[in-house]
């Protein structure tokens, strides 16, 4: 017998969810906490290689319900009607999915993203005092002095890397050229306009709060993101609270493709969030 019932539902204007709830665990369900599942990229609510669905069951088997759904224009749900701004309609599908959940009784939220989820993540926690806590991974990162003082030392030391450079087959020199020929392109991305003192405001508003933070950084973002303390150094102030906690894992990559990387996610999220449960998680016979 599993511990949780998935249940599809629609709400809004043609969104698409599931939620996962737990069951058989008495004491131990914390009826008011939701995690909820942000997309990540264009990537449907099951998560890269089922993250989400494999998280939500994990979760739920230590009281907590889950809820995994679709951005407008993605996977199950329905595109938006006008499409003037993705990232206000990104916000105003999650203040959806927040009160559809609230009709439902939740009162307290944790938001989980990836990639484009986590800075959706960040953001919408900024507006909703009913946000508890965001686990983010791969959310916008700033390289340091020191990140690019590592980056290119290490390549220095190496002769192939000079030989690659002269001969003009330096995969980040093609990668440079690139960027610089697709600049226009690239600046559509909405997630390109986030700042470093954007990203400082977004978090010192929700130390404020004192909402909890946890932010992962993996090994996909290694050309950006390549020392442990990187983070803390790029937003000192911010990050001097207990509330704001990262981790490196430089030998997971951005999607967890293996069952290792996911098992390694889960031994993290599932400590912090018992933080947040309002009754201390019982042990089960």
């Amino acid at each position: 017998m599993t511990d949780y019932i998935e249940s599809a539902c629609s709400f809004a204007e043609g969104a698409v969810g599931v939620i996962t709830t737990p069951t058989n665990l008495g004491d131990n369900v914390d009826s008011d906490l939701t995690v909820i599942f942000l997309n990540a990229g264009v990537i449907h609510h099951v998560g890269p290689c089922r993250l989400h669905v494999i998280m939500a069951r994990e979760i739920a088997a230590m009281g907590i319900k889950s809820f995994r759904f679709d951005l407008s224009g993605i996977g199950d749900s329905e595109p938006p009607k006008t499409v003037n701004d993705l990232v206000a309609t990104g916000l105003d599908d999650i203040k959806a999915a927040v009160e559809y959940l609230a009709s439902r009784g939740g009162s307290r939220f944790v938001l989980f993203g990836l990639c484009s989820g986590a800075n959706n993540a960040l953001r919408y926690a900024c507006q909703d005092e009913r946000v508890v806590g965001t686990f983010a991974i791969d959310p916008q990162v700033f390289p340091t002095w020191k990140t690019h003082a590592m980056s290119y030392g290490r390549r220095m030391l190496k002769l192939q890397s000079w030989v690659k450079l002269l001969t003009g087959q330096s995969e980040e020199l093609k990668e440079k050229i690139r960027s610089l020929q697709n600049q226009e392109e690239e600046s559509s991305n909405p997630d390109d306009d986030i700042t470093r003192q954007q990203m400082a405001d977004w978090i010192n508003t929700l130390v404020q709060r004192e909402v909890e933070m946890f932010f992962v950084f993996t090994g996909g973002v290694k050309r950006k993101y390549n020392y442990s303390k990187q983070f803390k150094d790029t937003f000192r102030r911010s990050t001097s609270s207990p509330l704001v906690g990262d981790i490196m894992l430089p030998e997971c990559d951005h999607t967890f493709t293996r069952m290792a990387y996911r098992s390694k996610l889960i031994s993290l999220l599932l400590p912090w969030l018992n933080n947040h449960r309002a009754v201390p998680l019982k042990e089960t016979a």
